[in-house]
């Protein structure tokens, strides 16, 4: 099981309003990939996953701030995979979306503490 897997993580540095990171980090601290490369959301916001096929970044009006522009290609789900990496994939297992495509500048150890995880 991932030592850290974060949905909705606090702002780094804290802002004056409550403001969360959308992201990915191993052993809780350090950031594998985060959503637009750390668009702020409320407290209210969420990560969903839309029936067309897009990941979707919402804040707590329902105001989109980041989508995945994966609508149309037949997402049928998705993957966190070992070495961290979400991907979204089509009904024929072929993937469609990686959040590698837009990495952090982070290595993490090979083989410790991320699995793969079906949603």
């Amino acid at each position: 099981m991932p030592r850290s897997r974060s949905v909705l993580s606090p702002a780094n540095p804290p802002t004056d309003q409550a403001s969360f990171v959308a992201s990915i980090a191993y052993s809780g601290s350090i950031l594998v990939w985060s959503v637009g490369n750390g668009i702020l959301v409320d407290s209210q916001g969420s990560l969903q996953f839309h029936s067309t096929g897009d990941l979707l970044l919402v804040n707590g009006s329902r105001t989109i701030l980041w989508k995945s522009g994966t609508s149309g290609l037949g997402v049928a789900f998705a993957t966190l995979e070992e070495s961290g990496s979400l991907i979204l994939w089509n009904s024929s297992s072929n993937a469609v979306w990686s959040s590698f495509d837009n990495p952090n500048d982070i290595l993490l150890p090979v083989g410790r503490g991320l699995r793969r995880v079906t949603c």
